[in-house]
């Protein structure tokens, strides 16, 4: 069929089909209707050249900043430790967390910026790694104002949940970021998990952690899930340039975008890891 498109019989004047080459009514020798083809308008010359421009200057960034972040990482692979066969973390332990009053401020580098911190306790958290997001590739172009200053992300599960064995059972965790930048851990857990979600939501978190310097920085690219670690230093809310302030939260009832976190998520400046029987500061 041709689309339900129709030509008259040159002999007998009745219709037939368009690409018909014999009129199925008197049976004359019919042409072939020739179709014609409409070609699209090429764009110009100048066009063109801006196009392959932004094409290779798109692509010149990306790979600029993928070798960058390999190169920024292959630099932090040798962590130094201040202190060695310690003993081993017991992920059990409640979180200690004293708040200062009043706040101190601090200036932190990031790159060739600065930004303020406000610490607002001193906190130290021992647990087992559920869940780790680095935010270190395509840092250039990928990275928002707090991707720069926070590049890691932790889950954390302490107290009596802290079990390899029963996490694995129960519970699903990932830490990740949305497509509208924020940063995520999400987790579930099984109905029959001997817990209450009460005592489970409140031995969670998802830490937002900010390396006091290169070797807290090279000490956290070692951790992986499943492992035991401390993690100590202080809860802080960033101030940017622009006046806008991201805060940390304080309790764990910080459930919702009204309270103070946002949800539960604290911004950690770590001074301080432990992992196995080193302590990295």
């Amino acid at each position: 069929m041709d689309n339900g498109e129709f030509k008259k019989c040159t002999h007998c004047g009745r219709l037939v089909l368009s690409n018909a080459t014999t009129c199925r009514h008197c049976g004359a020798a019919l042409e072939a209707t020739k179709k014609t083809s409409v070609k699209k308008p090429k764009a110009s010359t100048p066009e063109l050249i801006v196009y392959k421009i932004c094409f290779f200057i798109v692509v010149i960034a990306i790979v600029l900043s993928f070798l960058g972040d390999v190169t920024f990482q292959l630099t932090h692979l040798f962590p130094k430790p201040s202190q060695t066969n310690l003993e081993p973390v017991n992920p059990h332990t409640e979180m200690q967390q004293d708040n200062l009053q009043p706040p101190k401020q601090i200036n932190y580098k990031t790159g060739n910026e600065f930004r303020i911190l406000i610490l607002q306790a001193k906190y130290s958290l021992s647990g087992i790694v559920v869940a780790k997001n680095n935010n270190f590739w395509l840092r250039v172009v990928m990275q928002n104002d707090f991707d720069k200053v926070v590049p890691f992300d932790f889950g954390i599960v302490w107290g009596d949940i802290a079990d390899k064995k029963l996490l694995e059972k129960h519970f699903k965790f990932k830490s990740f970021k949305t497509l509208g930048q924020a940063r995520m851990l999400s987790y579930k857990w099984r109905s029959n998990v001997p817990y209450s979600a009460d005592y489970i939501l409140s031995h969670i978190s998802h830490n937002h952690i900010i390396p006091a310097n290169d070797n807290i920085t090279s000490a956290l690219f070692k951790i992986k899930k499943w492992n035991n670690v401390k993690f100590d230093g202080y809860l802080v809310d960033i101030i940017y340039p622009s006046g806008v302030t991201s805060y940390t939260s304080l309790s764990r009832s910080d459930t919702n975008p009204q309270s103070r976190g946002g949800g539960a998520c604290e911004i950690f400046y770590v001074t301080g890891v432990q992992i196995g029987d080193k302590y990295y500061e």
